[in-house]
């Protein structure tokens, strides 16, 4: 049996990355594993070789116009020489889902899509023109899917509850969480924040559809009852210019520290006194997951497995920053603890992971 994947993770040419990690450990069960990922020609990667069977394509397109046209000539390109036993894999429903179905029309093969976006949620659409193209792409695409694999239970209803009718019934499979067993220096690190009687955590990207701002106002009306309070962003992105902004305008300069992309969280989780998510949309909320495992507290909106993680307490609705302030209050005034993490609703364990993933793949050629 062997998987073509299609992908735009490019960490998979990062030589010592997760994702290479993960693609050489699905690679054991098959006997070959090839990935196609979009990538523009500027990013110069080429073909490489991961393992003994594990290769990763780039399609070195020259416009992000071109993604699915080369993809599909690389996928052509594998495929067409002997295509039996093949599985194709979809990293999304969308651009990549488009290529994994039209090859498998064409080579008459089985395809997997998996969904890692809740996007069936209101909010994804309203976000852009791009994104209603794709949740019109999707409820097309996903009928034709001989799997379909979903990253959360709010995913598969959303699925359910929209008629979109499927060969067979999505399959929750969580994200693996990667728990680090390294002793940091959780006390120097504070010594950078000595200044906050608490500390309040935002881990995002910071995107419009993360909703940092909310996160920020929030706390704004968090300060009136913990003056010596202060927030700590760690992140980046688009709209950090405006966040820093926002911060001037409400006299929270001081209070509020961007502390850019942090490659290990640990410290952070283990410093702070609660996790703030204000998303508008999640598919699962591996920031969530990774908060609870070190044993922090978490706020958050209803997005991903918020309702299942913490109960509905510490969930808000979105775009609600007086319901998130009191919610946050509540947690740093230690009146009330969070539940326990459900037994199965987060997976730690990489190998069982891989083995779950890889029966889903096997599952594909069988129907």
């Amino acid at each position: 049996m062997k998987i073509l994947a299609i992908g735009t993770d490019r960490q998979l040419f990062t030589p010592g990355s997760q994702v290479g990690k993960r693609a050489v450990a699905y690679s054991r069960f098959f006997e070959q594993y090839h990935q196609v990922v979009f990538a523009l020609k500027k990013h110069n990667l080429g073909e490489t070789k991961l393992s003994d069977n594990t290769w990763a394509y780039s399609t070195g397109s020259t416009s992000r116009f071109l993604y699915i046209v080369e993809a599909v000539r690389l996928g052509s390109k594998l495929l067409k020489q002997n295509p039996s036993e093949w599985v194709i894999s979809a990293q999304d429903p969308f651009e990549t889902g488009l290529v994994a179905c039209w090859l498998a029309w064409r080579y008459k093969i089985p395809f997997q899509i998996q969904i890692h976006t809740d996007f069936l949620n209101p909010y994804f659409a309203r976000q852009s023109l791009l994104n209603r193209i794709r949740v019109w792409l999707a409820r097309r695409i996903l009928p034709r899917a001989d799997g379909i694999r979903v990253v959360s239970e709010r995913i598969k209803q959303s699925i359910i509850q929209a008629g979109i009718k499927t060969k067979s019934e999505p399959v929750v499979l969580p994200i693996v969480v990667n728990q680090s067993d390294q002793a940091n220096d959780t006390e120097s690190l504070g010594t950078n924040y000595s200044q906050f009687s608490k500390i309040i955590l935002v881990v995002s990207r910071l995107e419009p559809e993360k909703n940092v701002g909310l996160a920020i106002k929030a706390f704004d009306l968090v300060i009136k009852d913990y003056p010596q309070a202060g927030m700590v962003i760690a992140g980046v992105g688009s709209a950090e210019g405006k966040l820093k902004d926002l911060t001037g305008q409400l006299g929270l300069k001081d209070k509020v520290i961007f502390v850019g992309q942090q490659s290990g969280l640990e410290e952070f989780y283990r410093l702070a006194d609660v996790l703030l998510n204000p998303s508008n949309y999640e598919g699962y909320g591996l920031v969530l997951a990774e908060a609870r495992l070190a044993g922090l507290p978490v706020v958050s909106t209803d997005v991903g497995i918020a309702q299942e993680l913490v109960g509905s307490e510490f969930v808000c609705p979105v775009d609600n920053q007086d319901c998130l302030a009191e919610k946050t209050s509540l947690v740093l005034s230690g009146q009330i603890n969070q539940q326990s993490v459900p037994a199965g609703l987060i997976e730690n364990d990489f190998d069982r992971y891989v083995e779950k993933y890889v029966n889903l793949l096997k599952q594909c050629l069988s129907r």
